[in-house]
């Protein structure tokens, strides 16, 4: 199959996928093999163990990674057997799409060297108004498809 990577296949959407506990990038380099355009954010953090302090580098989104495919139910079948994969995120009607927007803001987010984290503190339905920065005076409330993960959507 040919994904045409680089380039924007046409009538490709951006999906997000769930993957399976700390396998984002595993499953991202699979993608990269096969020639599946993909985006997964990561940032840095300080992790420390007993004896020392190091920075690694970690999904923005947990358990989470973008895809950008035609939404065919081949394709999303290709997609789904990747090794780490679990499955599309959306509900009883197939796949959800991410507007090209929200992925460019997280790539614009990103590249700018914003920081940037999850946020462990809000729960679902918390509603949320940014005050300073990139983003500032953007309204949000969040989502999760599974307990403590930061999703979020804008709201006016």
């Amino acid at each position: 199959m040919n994904y045409e990577i680089g380039n924007s296949p046409t009538g490709s959407q951006w999906f997000a996928l769930w993957t399976r506990s700390r396998q984002e990038k595993t499953s991202a380099a699979m993608l990269e093999t096969l020639g599946v355009p993909h985006f997964l954010p990561l940032i840095n953090e300080e992790r420390q163990w007993s004896d020392r302090r190091k920075m690694v580098t970690v999904p923005l989104f947990p358990g989470y990674l973008f895809v950008e495919i035609a939404s065919t139910s081949e394709l999303q079948l290709c997609v789904r057997n990747v090794p780490g994969v679990v499955n599309f995120v959306g509900n009883q009607n197939g796949p959800s799409a991410v507007p090209d927007d929200e992925i460019n803001s997280v790539r614009t987010l990103l590249s700018r060297g914003a920081e940037c984290s999850p946020c462990s503190f809000l729960k679902t339905g918390d509603r949320v108004r940014i005050v300073r920065g990139l983003w500032r005076e953007l309204r949000a409330c969040s989502f999760a498809a599974e307990p403590d993960l930061g999703w979020w959507f804008p709201w006016r």
